[in-house]
């Protein structure tokens, strides 16, 4: 575990609050206050009134923490969307892909810090984008056989009724945000046919001043017969592996729902701002895919849209 240098040499408590909670770092809680502390402690030997406090994540509208006491994941936060949480109850419900268990809030019985958020079980293990490095051609091959074996298994969850009708929607049939395929307009269209996926990516490229593929991007898009479920943001930093590089638990299910069948592929042969050796997984990824699809029209939509 990673020890983060004190910020603070004394020991003056703060308010339990977002906005003095610091990515990687360590607190005792205790009465709605916390203590900053230079490393983790075993939770079980503090006093039954304090608990131990891990920050995982801090973004704008977002916090992850743990609770290490209860081994329970808080995620929370305006930018927390419904459909995370509905996202993993139907991968938990119809496959054996690990995924955080969902807790009910009454049950935690620990303070929140916004209105909205998901408790989870805690998930062991460490993150693919940490172990990565580290790893031979031949541990790369088989975390990267998992991977596909696992989204196979995503991609046979049944559709809901109230998504019979739909080829793509977020798992709580909400409106899609992906920049490839948000509505320009209010309210939202809901997108009825793999033809009205291009349509939209190419009404966006347009709308947005691409003019480079202005007549041809339609035509260059790859094309799918069906739609199924898919994580769509699958990357190192939301995949947990053990010891012996098996993977315990796919994380940060926000971009959930119905798409294409492509879309697993695209997302994950996306570049992205990260530390670990983004071209090298995309080659791993890309070699093992047992399908692979043209990325030209997609690429070109990219560089407009992202």
């Amino acid at each position: 575990m990673q020890i983060r240098k004190r910020k603070r040499e004394d020991d003056v408590d703060l308010p339990f609050t977002p906005e003095n909670l610091e990515e990687g770092y360590f607190y005792i809680h205790h009465d709605r206050q916390i203590t900053e502390i230079p490393e983790a402690v075993d939770p079980h030997r503090l006093p039954d009134s304090e608990d131990l406090v891990r920050v995982l994540s801090k973004k704008e509208g977002s916090l992850v923490i743990v609770w290490d006491r209860i081994a329970c994941v808080c995620k929370s936060g305006w930018a927390v969307p419904p459909v995370e949480e509905e996202a993993m109850k139907l991968v938990k419900q119809h496959t054996s892909v690990p995924v955080p268990n969902i807790i009910e809030s009454s049950r935690v019985y620990r303070p929140m810090l916004d209105d909205r958020a998901i408790y989870m079980g805690y998930i062991p293990g460490v993150s693919l984008k940490e172990r990565w490095p580290k790893l031979d051609s031949w541990a790369k091959h088989r975390v990267c056989r998992q991977l596909w074996h696992l989204i196979e298994k995503i991609q046979e969850i049944p559709r809901p009724d109230h998504m019979n009708d739909h080829f793509q929607g977020p798992a709580d049939g909400s409106s899609p945000r992906h920049p490839l395929i948000e509505d320009l307009g209010s309210p939202s269209f809901p997108l009825m046919s793999d033809e009205d996926v291009r349509a939209r990516i190419h009404e966006r490229y347009l709308y947005f001043c691409g003019c480079k593929y202005e007549s041809e991007l339609p035509d260059m898009l790859p094309r799918a017969e069906r739609s199924v479920f898919a994580h769509g943001d699958l990357s190192p930093r939301h995949i947990m592996v053990d010891d012996d590089n098996k993977i315990t638990g796919i994380l940060s299910w926000e971009n959930a729902g119905w798409y294409p069948e492509y879309w697993e592929y695209i997302n994950v042969m996306k570049w992205r701002p990260d530390n670990v050796d983004w071209s090298d997984w995309m080659d791993w990824m890309e070699f093992t895919a047992s399908k692979k699809w043209d990325m030209t029209g997609i690429r070109a939509a990219r560089t407009v849209l992202f």
